[in-house]
């Protein structure tokens, strides 16, 4: 995906090639970062 960040907080949108899951489909999300470990609150919206 890309990203934008404001503040603290980081969006991540789907990328052009893998913009649509089909129906009932799961997919999983994850990063790489430096700096101070910390949890992040995740938030997940449809679109």
């Amino acid at each position: 995906g890309s990203y934008s960040v404001s503040g603290s907080s980081v969006t991540v949108a789907n990328a052009s090639y893998n913009g649509t899951l089909a129906a009932g489909a799961s997919t999983t999300f994850g990063f790489t970062a430096n700096g101070a470990p910390s949890t992040p609150a995740l938030t997940c919206t449809g679109k």
